[in-house]
Parts: C-alpha cells; sequence; structure tokens
C-alpha cells in the first residue's frame, strides 16, 4: 500500500528492500536494490540559480534525501565488497574490515549478512554489478587504498563501455600521480610508507591493466601529447624495474611479458593512426631475431626520412629532414632502445668494453723464425679487423644501440631529450656507461672523457666492479690519446684495486678453451665484421680471453684495424690489458737499434711472458735488435753487454730463457749479466762493453743460471707475481722516468 502511494519514497523503496532481506529472498531483493541504487537516483541534484531562488525549500530536501541515499548506499556496498574480498581486494586485505569501517555488532548475524550481500551481487546482473561499483568508487573518498583496488577490479571485470572503462583507468592515473607527487613533496624514502605502497601497485598494473584499458577509447588518441606522456611513463616504469633494479623492482622471469605488453600498447596506438610500420603483428617479433626488426625500422626511416619513391637515396646529404610523421619511428625506436638497453646492462654487469692495443699480432709478417727452435707458434694474417667480440645477442644490442644513438642525435633529438629527461636517464649510471661504451666503439674517445668526468670525483663511492671498469677504459682512452703520464696513474690505481676485486669476485670463471668462433651478421654498416664466442656442444660457455691466440688470428683475417672487444671481468682479463698497455709504453724503447739498453728491456722480458705465446713476437722484436747489434760490431774486442738484476726473481719462462742461452751460444761478445746491481743508478746505459773477463767461468756461470731458472719455470709464473713486478718494479721505473 505504501509503494503504491508513495512509489518514489526512498524510505519506502528501502523498507521493501530491507524485508526482503528479512525473509531472504535475494531475487526481489536484487529488484529492489537497482529500483533503489541506480545511476538516476544517484545523481545530485544541481539546480539553476533561479530554480533555487524559487523552490529553495524543495531543492533543500532533495538534497537531504540524496544525501541519505548515497549514505545508504555505500553502507550495503560495504557489506557486498567485504563478503566477495577475496575477488578484490590487493592493497586494502590485511586491513580490510578497519578501511571499510564496518560495524559488526549492527547486525544480529554478521556471517549470516555477509552472505546474503554476497548472493545479492551475484543476482545482478553483470552491468549492475560495475554500475555499482563504478557508482561506490565515484562516492568513497574514505581510503585510498580501497578506492584503488574497486577501480582495478571493475577495468578487469570488462563488463561496461570502453569510455567507461577509459574513464576508471584515467582515475586511476590521477590517483598515481597524485600520490608521486605527494612522495616528491614529502620526500618520502621508506619502502613501508602507505603512500609509497600504493604507488607502486599502481606502478605494476600501469603496463598490464590500465594503460591498455585507456587505450581502448579512441577519443584519447587525439591528444597526443597526452599520449606521449602515457607512453613515456609506461617505458619509465620499465627502465626502473628492469634497468634502475630499484627496490620496486618485478621479477627478471616478468620481463618477456613486460615487454609484449609494451609492444602491444604501441601498436594498439600505431593500428588507429594507421601506421604502415610494423603493420604485421609478427614483424615487431624478437623471436625472429632482432637483427630483422632493426632492419625493418631501418629501411622505414631510410625511405620516409631520405627520400620519396621516385628519389635516389642520397647519403651524402649533411642534413637529414624530418620526417613528416616522426612517431611511428619514434616509439618504435624508444621501445627498441629500452629493451636492448635492458638486456644489455643485464649481460654487461660484469663485462667492460674496451678497444685491443696491437701490442700482440700487429706486424705484417708474424712467422717465427727463431734460431735453433723447430715450432712454428703464429700464422700469417696480414690484416685487422673491426670487432666486437661476445656473445651474439651482446653483439646485436651494442649493433642496434649504435644505430638508435644515431636517430636520437639527428632527426629524433627533440623528442630524445624530452624522453631522457621524462625517465631521469640523462645522469644515470647505467645509461652514461652506455653512452660511454657506444662512443669507444665508434672511437669517440673525448666523448668517453667528457661522459666520465662526474665519475672522476665519485670514484670511491663506486662498486668495485665499476671502478674497475672506469678505470680499464680510462687506461684505453688516456693510451688513445697519448697521454701518457694519466694512463700509467689510473694504471697503478687499478693494480691497487685488484685484491679486492679478486677477493670479492672469486666466484667468476676462469676462460676456458671450449669455445669456437662464428661470424655473426652485422646491422652496423660500419662494421666490417664482427665475430662473438660460441660454444661447443656439450661444453660449459665459454669466456673470452684477452690474450687468446686463435680467436685473435680468426678475426685478423678481416679488414678492419680496430678492435673492440666487449671483455669478462676476470682477474685475467685485467691483468692482461693492464700488461698490455704497459708492453705499449715500454716498446719503442726496446725496438730501438740506435738506443742503449737500459732496464726497460729486462722489464719488457718479464711482461713478455705473460699468456705466453701471446707476446712471443715482441720478445722475437727484441732479440733481433740484440743479433743486429751484434752483428753490426766487427770488432771482437767489444762485447754487447745486456744487464738485469732481476733476472732470477721474475724471469722465468722456458721459451725465452731457451732463447737467452742460443743467443750465449752463437755470440762470444754477448754478456748477460743477471747479477744483482752495484750501481746506484738502475738506468745507466749499458751497451759496448771490453771482451776482457769474458771467461769460460763467466759462460758455465750464466749457463748455470738460466739452468736453474729453467727448472723453476713450471709453477712461478703467477697473477700474483705479475702484480707484484707493476707494483714495485714498474712503479719505481715510471717514477725514475718522470724525474729524468
Amino acid at each position: 500500500m505504501a509503494t503504491a502511494m508513495a512509489p518514489e519514497n526512498i524510505h519506502i523503496k528501502y523498507e521493501t528492500y530491507k524485508m526482503c532481506k528479512i525473509e531472504g529472498n535475494v531475487k526481489d531483493a536484487a529488484i529492489q536494490f537497482i529500483d533503489l541504487f541506480n545511476v538516476t537516483s544517484l545523481q545530485p541534484v544541481v539546480p539553476t540559480p533561479s530554480q533555487l531562488r524559487s523552490k529553495k525549500a524543495e531543492f533543500k530536501e532533495q538534497q537531504m534525501q540524496f544525501i541519505h541515499l548515497k549514505q545508504l548506499f555505500q553502507y550495503e556496498m560495504k557489506f557486498i565488497l567485504y563478503s566477495i574480498a577475496d575477488e578484490w581486494s590487493e592493497l586494502s586485505k590485511e586491513n580490510l574490515n578497519k578501511y571499510l569501517q564496518i560495524d559488526q555488532s549492527s547486525v544480529n548475524d554478521f556471517q549470516a549478512e555477509l552472505n546474503f550481500h554476497k548472493q545479492l551481487y551475484l543476482k545482478l546482473k553483470k552491468s549492475d554489478q560495475v554500475n555499482c561499483l563504478t557508482l561506490f568508487s565515484n562516492f568513497y573518498n574514505e581510503n585510498l587504498e580501497v578506492e584503488i583496488d574497486v577501480l582495478l577490479y571493475i577495468i578487469g571485470k570488462n563488463y561496461i563501455s570502453s569510455e567507461s572503462l577509459s574513464e576508471c583507468a584515467t582515475m586511476l592515473i590521477k590517483i598515481k600521480q597524485d600520490l608521486e607527487n605527494r612522495i616528491i613533496r614529502d620526500n618520502c624514502k621508506n619502502d613501508n610508507d602507505p603512500d609509497w605502497l600504493m604507488m607502486n601497485h599502481l606502478r605494476q598494473k600501469y603496463i598490464f591493466c590500465i594503460l591498455p584499458t585507456l587505450f581502448t577509447s579512441s577519443a584519447l588518441f587525439d591528444d597526443k601529447h597526452l599520449i606521449q606522456r602515457y607512453i613515456f611513463d609506461s617505458l619509465k616504469y620499465f627502465i626502473e624495474d628492469f634497468i634502475f633494479q630499484k627496490s620496486n623492482k618485478q621479477p627478471i622471469s616478468r620481463k618477456h611479458e613486460y615487454e609484449q605488453k609494451l609492444i602491444e600498447i604501441i601498436r594498439m596506438y600505431g593500428s588507429y593512426n594507421q601506421w604502415q610500420l610494423f603493420k604485421n603483428s609478427n614483424d615487431f617479433n624478437f623471436s625472429n631475431g632482432l637483427e630483422s626488426t632493426m632492419n625493418l625500422l631501418s629501411t622505414y626511416v631510410d625511405l620516409i626520412n631520405y627520400r620519396t619513391e621516385s628519389e635516389a637515396l642520397d647519403l651524402t646529404a649533411n642534413v637529414k629532414p624530418r620526417p613528416e610523421n616522426p612517431e611511428p619511428i619514434l616509439y618504435y625506436s624508444l621501445l627498441l632502445f629500452v629493451i636492448c638497453f635492458s638486456s644489455y646492462v643485464e649481460i654487461q654487469s660484469e663485462t667492460v668494453v674496451v678497444e685491443r692495443l696491437h701490442t700482440g699480432f700487429e706486424d705484417d709478417k708474424l712467422y717465427l723464425t727463431t734460431h735453433n727452435k723447430k715450432r712454428k707458434l703464429i700464422q700469417h694474417y696480414p690484416q685487422k679487423p673491426k670487432l666486437i667480440s661476445s656473445n651474439k645477442k651482446q653483439i646485436d644490442n651494442l649493433n642496434v644501440l649504435t644505430l638508435l644513438k644515431n636517430y636520437f642525435c639527428s632527426f629524433l633529438k627533440n623528442d630524445f631529450e624530452k624522453f631522457l629527461d621524462h625517465v631521469n636517464l640523462r645522469n644515470n649510471d647505467q645509461y652514461i656507461q652506455l653512452m660511454a661504451d657506444l662512443s669507444i666503439k665508434e672511437g669517440s674517445y673525448a666523448d668517453v672523457t667528457r661522459l666520465f668526468e662526474f665519475k672522476s670525483i665519485a670514484m670511491n663511492e663506486m662498486e668495485i666492479v665499476n671502478q674497475v671498469k672506469y678505470l680499464m677504459q680510462m687506461i684505453m682512452v688516456y693510451s688513445k690519446t697519448n697521454c701518457g703520464v694519466l694512463a700509467i696513474e689510473s694504471i697503478f690505481n687499478l693494480v691497487n684495486l685488484l685484491p679486492r676485486f679478486n677477493q670479492l669476485h672469486s666466484f667468476m670463471k676462469k676462460p676456458i678453451a671450449t669455445s669456437v668462433i662464428v661470424r655473426c651478421g652485422s646491422i652496423d654498416s660500419n662494421d666490417s665484421t664482427t665475430i662473438c664466442s660460441a660454444t661447443v656442444a656439450g661444453t660449459t660457455p665459454s669466456t673470452l680471453s684477452y690474450c687468446d691466440i686463435d680467436s685473435y688470428l680468426e678475426i685478423s683475417k678481416s679488414n678492419s684495424t680496430r678492435h673492440v672487444i666487449l671483455l669478462p671481468l676476470t682477474m685475467d682479463n685485467i691483468l692482461a690489458y693492464i700488461i698490455d698497455v704497459l708492453v705499449c709504453k715500454l716498446k719503442d724503447s726496446v725496438i730501438q737499434t740506435v738506443r742503449p739498453f737500459d732496464i726497460s728491456f729486462g722489464h719488457m722480458m718479464v711482461l713478455c711472458q705473460y699468456s705466453w705465446p701471446y707476446y712471443y713476437h715482441m720478445f722475437q722484436r727484441m732479440v733481433t735488435n740484440i743479433m743486429t747489434r751484434l752483428n753490426s760490431n766487427t770488432s771482437l774486442s767489444l762485447a754487447c753487454k745486456l744487464t738485469y738484476s732481476q733476472f732470477s726473481t721474475y724471469i722465468f719462462n722456458a721459451d725465452i730463457i731457451e732463447e737467452l742461452t742460443n743467443l750465449t751460444d752463437l755470440y762470444e761478445n754477448l754478456i748477460l749479466d743477471f747479477n744483482p746491481i752495484t750501481n746506484d743508478d738502475p738506468n745507466q746505459p749499458l751497451n759496448m762493453h771490453s771482451t776482457r773477463g769474458v771467461t769460460r767461468t763467466y759462460k758455465e756461470d750464466i749457463k748455470n743460471l738460466l739452468h736453474k731458472q729453467m727448472i723453476l719455470s713450471s709453477n712461478q709464473l703467477t697473477n700474483e707475481m705479475f702484480i707484484n713486478f707493476i707494483q714495485i718494479e714498474m712503479k719505481q721505473y715510471f717514477i725514475q722516468s718522470l724525474k729524468s
């Protein structure tokens, strides 16, 4: 009767709904619930100024009814949400009762009340369920965790129109931005802070849930600035999780899913704009090979950026015009960049990019012609390649990143600058390291120095691995730019780090002699050849060695003069590079036949022992120098004397000792003085001397000394011995050289 008399009275409607609840009539209760709480009834009444003046009391009554109805709706919805909490609550799960503020004492049987509301919710149509959840999220402002969870639950159900879903996604983005601003404002650094936890939760949902939902609304695509910000945010979160590796990073096992979702998001935008790039879903697919994806992008860039269909491709043009629509290139280039960058950082954590100094096999003819030697250690290859040497994935990533860098420095420069600022990459250590590696690959040594200016100040604050990488690359740069003193200073700084490095990284693998050399196609047209290390079936993955002769000879079949190596950071490789630089510094003084012998000749013999026979050719040039002087001396009354007081301490290589023995047998006027030095000046020139005193006893003594060293040769040449030699003898040598 009351319903018939006042069908729109909310009090009567609510009482009718309560009667159905008491009777347990879920079906009728659901009908009454939607009749009472719907989009129309829960719309606030907004009167015009004239209506407010004429019917002020009436509108005030309507406003009071609306407030009361909203309170009743929130009360019922809290019970519904509590009853289905397992379906939607994530952030709010642990404190759900506190957040919803349900008074359990207000009902006789709390569990029965929950069961009824759960059955009521399930009885509603799917569209009515989502409408009620959406209305609740619009009204509810008591707790942000609950609001976030409910909005994410709505998006996940996906039963409403794309525009409505997009509105929910927009609300979540606004909440996320507010939280980020609040964290910055309050300088919050506590990972357990509620704002921090909510923001991180939304970030994790951003690429997998929020952004794909947002992109279902075509109306959004008209605002290109907003689209750019949303895409930049998605790339930013990927970088933070998988490159910066902050505390909120996602498991690495989810990285592939993350990448695929990024591709899907950009492809959705491209499909709406009818991009001609990567129209086929299989085109942009890393499983088919990174090279094919990059080649397709490069071809597209060439076509639209340099020519029309009727024009020839002009690569000599100095000014590269900006394409009419750079969006496809920009977004796919940025996507490739962050994916390759993250992969590169992952692989490069224990690797350093350096350029070989060519103190090894550098001559045009490298045959061994040692007297009285039958074995031939080195074969002849006339030229040297440009090389990036490591596994194929490293090479692919570095080549793609090189090409992308060229895009970002030319027609995409302004957009890339915006991107760097948006994702806070510009001063990031990993990004600076990447740019330095690319500069080394391109031979731009001044750029490396400029990039590393900040690191020279904060080097002591770096992790030990990063200190080693930095010093190795700066030693290379100083050596290439003729900054000898700085190179030597950096060498001794690096040598001082080696004990700590060895202690912290004793788990690192030593080079394994099970690798083979395979050729890998190069994307970069500037690379004549790229070689990578592969693994023989059934063996442990190989580790590239700086002084590996077989790989050197293989790559030397190519035509480039620069060898850029992605070198694993092992003690052997670090020490090998240090010794290579030192050999380079001593080389000129030991191969010139017009210069008197000094202590550098002996020091070079010590260094040549490392990774024998890698420096065999250098030792052979030293032998040739001695023989040239002896052969040019027509007077048998003069002797060529070579003094090295540290011989018995540091020289144990059997081949070197054998060669010296052969020389003493061949030349009567050669004096080898390997006794401890008594002269105050260890660098005193030692050249031609009288042969008086060169007796049979002397010959026997020197042969006995060489024989003794030969016996000790099996176990003396350790990394520790070379490190001690560098720290003591080489340091003293360079100090004396600087003084003179």
